[in-house]
C-alpha cells in the first residue's frame, strides 16, 4: 500500500466532510484541509505554482488559501474554478449539488437556495471554527496530512533520499508530504502548531 492510498483509506475510515467555501472564507479552507477534510474554495483557480518558492517554511499560511493554485482531485471536474472571476451563487449552487458538497457560506440567500448548507455568522476565523464544532463536524488535526493546505490536492509523504529546496528541512531527518497537485513541500512546523492551538482553544469552549 501506497502512504497516499494509507492516507485515503484513514480518511474514509474517519468523519471526512465534502465542502464548498464561498468567497469570504478562504482562510478557514486551510484549517479544514489541514483536519483532513476535503474542502473546495470558491476563489481557487489552476494557475501554475512555483514549487521552488518558500511557503513560509511550514505547513502553510492562512493566506495561502487564497492562492491561486490548482484544487480538487485530478479526476474531478475543477472547470467551475478555472476562471479569474468569482462565480454566480447559480454556478455554486450547481457545483456542489453535482458534487455532492455542504456549501459553507456568510450569504443568508445562497444558504437559503441551497440543497445542504451551512451558514456561518462569524467573520473570525476561530469563531467560524466554533459555529462548525457546534453543529457536529469533526475539526480534529490529521495526525498524517492528507490534504494540501493551499489546494486541497492529496499528499504524498517524501522518502528520506528525495532531493528537496533549500526551505525544506532533509526529509531524512523529518517527515516532509508533497502535495500531487501543486507540488509544494509541508512539513509539521510554527503554523501548524499554531493551528493545533487554535483547534484545541475551539473544542475546549
Amino acid at each position: 500500500m501506497t502512504d497516499t492510498e494509507a492516507k485515503s483509506e484513514s480518511e474514509s475510515a474517519s468523519s471526512v466532510e465534502r465542502f464548498l467555501l464561498d468567497a469570504m472564507l478562504g482562510s478557514l479552507s486551510t484549517y479544514l484541509r489541514m483536519c483532513g477534510h476535503d474542502a473546495v474554495y470558491v476563489l481557487d483557480t489552476n494557475a501554475d505554482t512555483n514549487t521552488n518558492t518558500n511557503t513560509n517554511a511550514d505547513y502553510q499560511t492562512e493566506q495561502d488559501a487564497d492562492a491561486a493554485v490548482s484544487v480538487e482531485d485530478a479526476n474531478d471536474d475543477s472547470n467551475f474554478l478555472s476562471r479569474d472571476c468569482e462565480p454566480t451563487d447559480d454556478e455554486i449552487l450547481t457545483y456542489a449539488r453535482n458534487n455532492e458538497r455542504t456549501i459553507l457560506t456568510r450569504d443568508t440567500e445562497l444558504a437559503n437556495r441551497a440543497d445542504d448548507a451551512v451558514l456561518l455568522t462569524a467573520r473570525d476565523v476561530e469563531d467560524q471554527l466554533r459555529e462548525l464544532a457546534a453543529v457536529g463536524y469533526d475539526l480534529i488535526l490529521t495526525s498524517r496530512p492528507s490534504r494540501c493546505g493551499a489546494c486541497n490536492g492529496r499528499v504524498e509523504r517524501l522518502s528520506s533520499d528525495v532531493v528537496v529546496p533549500e526551505y525544506a528541512p532533509d526529509p531524512s531527518e523529518r517527515d516532509c508530504w508533497q502535495c500531487l497537485i501543486c507540488e509544494q513541500i509541508f512539513w509539521k512546523g510554527s503554523h501548524w502548531d499554531d493551528v493545533a492551538a487554535t483547534l484545541e482553544r475551539v473544542r475546549s469552549q
